[in-house]
């Protein structure tokens, strides 16, 4: 993993950067700044990127303490390259604890895909799985982080091993041996489903003898039965033959008997109709008769037509000028209502505005006021600036001192150890472990003793400053709530005011308003009352009203003539109907002559039918007895036929269980073969999981990696400790009952072959162990898992060392930069900067909060 670029936003002391930090042409830097700028806070910025765990939130939770004092949310965006491919994570959190994270690969076009999962877990998995890497494993091996250096060196050896497990990748052996025994188990399934098939088809082979003999049984009874249903079979026909003959002559008669029922359905029939006829003539024989009135207004028709032509034309013009008035009228009408409903609308305005000008004097007022208030607000927000500023640098002066304070604890602790070894009988120097005169030996405590007063007098100076410094915040920190109230009190006026003026900008515009409306509305309301609008429609509407009256069109004329003229119109209409009837009349006489010659061959044609129909009554006689008889013939062919249906089952059904035990007899050969592969397989994943359990292969590769890791460990702290130290590690214990334990215990040895606690060693001595061990697993990661971490980071590892000391880590960390593309080193010491190609400049603003510069 190399990181290309870090953007933060409102994570611990970084505000919004101007531009994210570019690390992609980054190879050997360091990273500098004082105490409490945040240095460090850009290495917790990528852990938090990637895990969502950082110092102090390492179990992922209380991640809002990682926001910015003020700021309500926070994001890091980080971009790094892995295995020649650009990956990009964006990683937001809110003080409601809502946050969200993103995961994208880059395209070979610039753009970005996404490879998020469904919600932040799976993403989380997914990020995880990418880099191959859990944050545990990232700290205890390529980052150093500040305070963290024997996080490897201080676990239990157990959890010691588990670390050097996951750095090794045997986490994928845990995967294969569940894996393994998934297979096994499903192994051994399939060998007891084949071993309980088997059983049963075994089984079922044990019916073969009793499923011949029923065969044989069954062939025996379907010859019988197939015997006796061929002789029911030629009686049924015999019989079928004679009936066959009697049925045809009994559908003879039933036609006869059909067409005796219409010959009787005919003569009805035509019954009905000759009387109806006769009916008929006698109804058109009145009909035909024709008044003399009828025929004397039937004459005066067309004259009637001819007036009746000239008043509709009168009429039509009469509606047409009578609508063109309403429409005219109806215009006048809406051009009076537009004019009053303007004049109110302009009556409206001038009243609205007259209400408004009368809070003018008001508003000028008010408006006087906030701009004297906002006048003597003016200076608590440059005083409120100032006292959060000055906040600021005090509460990094204490962050420095507390760091000072934990530093002078540790090396009181260190030297009151030294002291407590010099009182020991007999021993030695405790820095270089030579043997002390009397004289010397006083020399040495006076010296640790003056060390211990002075570090105890500094406490008590930083105790005194700390106070005083605590003293004066809690004063600035109330006086800057009573400014913050001043400073959002001003912007409230200040809003107040604007909208003032505004207000009064406009009363200013609505005097002139509130003259042109009261114009407007009298002008209009001396229009309407002179009638002094629409005068087109006016003129026209009198010519109308004029053409109207010369028209002279009478209405009563008008219907009394439309009722003479349809009176005409019915007599006409009944002597064409008297024509009409005399035609009808003589069609009448013929209908009845021919209804009475069907009427005659109608009663032929049923005399004819009941005679054949007594004929075929005498042969009909006996096919009852021939129905019965048939019947019998039938039902025994029935009852032979199911004894052939049945045997024919039987004979099939035993013919089919015998075919079925053959291929049983089959199918149990293979299921003892499939039995026993499927034991030889299970055998086999059994193997397998031992192979790859804690006690396999994972256990080899362990054993092959701890010589590795001494060798890497000890080519360094040689050079650290110029050949004085060296540490050995053991993958094995012995425990109190003389057994073997599987442990990873870490030894430390001086250079006369002489074992001491890794408690007993000064600090710098102990960072100069942790950081050989660290390094050391640092390659061991990138050399066994195909190097996938090609970064190394040390935070803050100098200040425990003497001038002697920094130089060989220095020198240390410059000979293995060859071996990382990137190499990111932190610390405060300015002597160490020069030695870098690129610095990295972390200073913080006050109120902006930190900023990176790379120079």
């Amino acid at each position: 993993m190399i990181p290309l670029r870090l953007n933060l936003s409102n994570f611990l002391s970084y505000g919004e950067m101007p531009e994210p930090l570019d690390l992609s042409n980054v190879h050997l830097a360091c990273l500098s700044g004082p105490n409490g700028h945040g240095k460090s806070a850009l290495l917790d910025a990528i852990t938090w990127a990637l895990w969502g765990k950082a110092r102090g939130c390492e179990g992922g939770q209380d991640q809002e303490r990682l926001i910015r004092d003020g700021a309500d949310a926070m994001s890091v965006e980080f971009v790094f390259e892995l295995e020649e491919q650009t990956f990009r994570v964006v990683r937001s959190r809110s003080r409601a604890g809502k946050g969200d994270v993103g995961f994208n690969v880059q395209a070979a076009d610039g753009s970005w895909t996404d490879l998020a999962g469904e919600g932040k877990q799976d993403t989380q998995r997914r990020i995880i799985e990418r880099l191959r890497m859990e944050y545990e494993t990232f700290v205890t091996s390529a980052f150093i982080l500040q305070g963290r250096a024997d996080t490897f060196t201080r676990l239990d050896p157990k959890d010691r091993k588990d670390v050097l497990a996951k750095i090794l990748g045997l986490e994928i052996y845990e995967r294969l041996a569940d894996r393994a025994r998934e297979m096994k188990k499903a192994a051994q399934a399939d060998a007891d489903a084949h071993a309980r098939t088997l059983e049963r088809l075994e089984h079922d082979l044990e019916t073969r003898d009793d499923l011949e003999r029923r065969k044989n049984e069954a062939a025996e009874e379907l010859e019988r039965a197939e015997t006796q249903r061929a002789a029911s079979a030629s009686a049924v026909a015999s019989l079928r033959e004679r009936i066959t003959e009697l049925r045809v002559v009994q559908a003879r008669a039933s036609e006869t008997e059909k067409r005796r029922d219409e010959a009787e359905r005919a003569l009805a029939h035509e019954a009905a109709e000759i009387e109806r006829l006769s009916h008929r003539s006698e109804e058109l024989a009145a009909a035909a008769t024709i008044d003399d009135e009828a025929r004397k207004a039937a004459a005066e028709r067309p004259k009637l037509e001819r007036d009746e032509t000239r008043l509709e034309e009168a009429r039509s013009r009469h509606d047409e000028l009578t609508a063109e008035a309403a429409s005219l009228e109806a215009r006048l009408g809406e051009e009076r209502s537009r004019l009053d409903a303007e004049r109110v609308s302009h009556e409206r305005t001038a009243a609205r505005l007259e209400k408004e000008l009368a809070a003018e004097s008001g508003a000028r007022e008010l408006l006087e006021r906030a701009r004297a208030e906002i006048t003597a607000l003016d200076g608590a927000a440059a005083t409120r600036e100032g006292l959060l500023a000055r906040g600021a640098e005090i509460r990094e002066r204490q962050g420095a001192l507390d760091a000072e304070r934990q530093a002078r604890e540790t090396e009181r602790a260190e030297t009151e150890e030294k002291l407590s070894l010099l009182d020991t009988t007999g021993a030695g120097c405790p820095l270089c472990g030579q043997e002390l005169t009397p004289a010397h030996r006083k020399q040495v405590k006076t010296s640790f003793n003056t060390r211990v007063r002075d570090l105890t007098a500094g406490d008590k100076a930083a105790a005194k400053e700390i106070k005083q410094l605590g003293a004066e915040l809690s004063h600035i920190d109330s006086e800057g709530a009573a400014l913050k109230e001043a400073v959002e009190r001003r912007g409230t006026i200040a809003s107040q005011a604007a909208a003032l003026g505004q207000q009064l900008e406009r009363l200013a515009a609505a005097r002139d308003e509130l003259d042109a409306a009261r114009l407007a509305a009298k002008e209009i309301a001396d229009r309407m009352k002179a009638e002094d609008f629409a005068g087109p429609e006016r003129e026209k509407l009198a010519r109308v009203r004029e053409e109207v009256e010369r028209v002279g069109f009478d209405a009563a004329a008008y219907r009394d003539l439309k009722q003479i003229l349809e009176q005409a119109r019915r007599a006409e209409r009944a002597i064409a109907g008297a024509r009409e009837a005399e035609a009808a009349l003589e069609g009448c006489k013929r209908e009845s002559e021919a209804a009475a010659e069907r009427h005659r061959r109608s009663a032929e044609l049923k005399a004819a039918a009941d005679a054949d129909l007594v004929s075929m009554g005498e042969r009909l006689i006996g096919l009852p007895s021939l129905l019965e008889e048939m019947a019998l013939a039938e039902q025994a062919g029935v009852t032979a036929q199911k004894a052939v249906d049945e045997a024919g089952r039987a004979l099939g059904t035993t013919t089919h269980a015998l075919e079925v035990l053959d291929r049983e007899a089959v199918a149990a050969a293979e299921a003892r073969a499939a039995t026993a592969a499927a034991k030889r397989l299970a055998g086999l994943y059994d193997k397998l999981t031992k192979a790859f359990g804690r006690d396999g292969i994972p256990a080899r590769i362990i054993g092959n990696a701890i010589p590795e890791l001494r060798i890497e460990a000890n080519q360094l702290l040689n050079m650290l400790t110029d050949g004085q130290l060296s540490i050995s590690i053991d993958p094995v214990r012995e425990t109190k009952s003389r057994g073997l334990k599987e442990t990873l215990e870490v030894t430390v040895i001086d250079a006369i072959g002489g074992k001491r606690a890794y408690e007993m060693y000064s600090g710098g001595e102990r960072l100069r162990i942790d950081f050989a061990l660290r390094v050391a697993l640092s390659r061991l990661l990138a050399n066994r898992a195909g190097a996938r971490l090609e970064t190394l980071v040390v935070d803050e590892g100098f200040g425990s060392q003497d001038s002697e000391g920094r130089m060989r880590l220095l020198e240390a960390v410059m000979r293995i930069r060859s071996e990382f593309r990137t190499v990111l080193v932190i610390t405060h010491i300015d002597e160490l900067k020069e030695h870098f190609p690129v610095r990295i400049e972390v200073k913080k603003d006050p109120l902006a909060g930190s900023r990176v510069t790379v120079l």
